[in-house]
């Protein structure tokens, strides 16, 4: 199961970011390490992305 890198949260969904090394469960947190504009950076550049994992995963 996938935690939460800000808030140690357990996930089903949220934003995965470099490919695994972080995770993110919600806006506030992602925003925490993040601000907008390197959100957008990373996702043009395939390094983050929001998602839902099947539970078992």
């Amino acid at each position: 199961m996938r935690k939460c890198t800000c808030c140690g949260s357990h996930m089903i969904q949220g934003y995965c970011i470099y490919d695994g090394l972080e995770y993110y469960c919600s806006d506030d947190c992602l925003h925490s390490a993040f601000t907008d504009k390197e959100y957008d950076e990373l996702c043009q550049s395939d390094e983050a992305y929001w998602t839902e994992w099947e539970i078992g995963e």
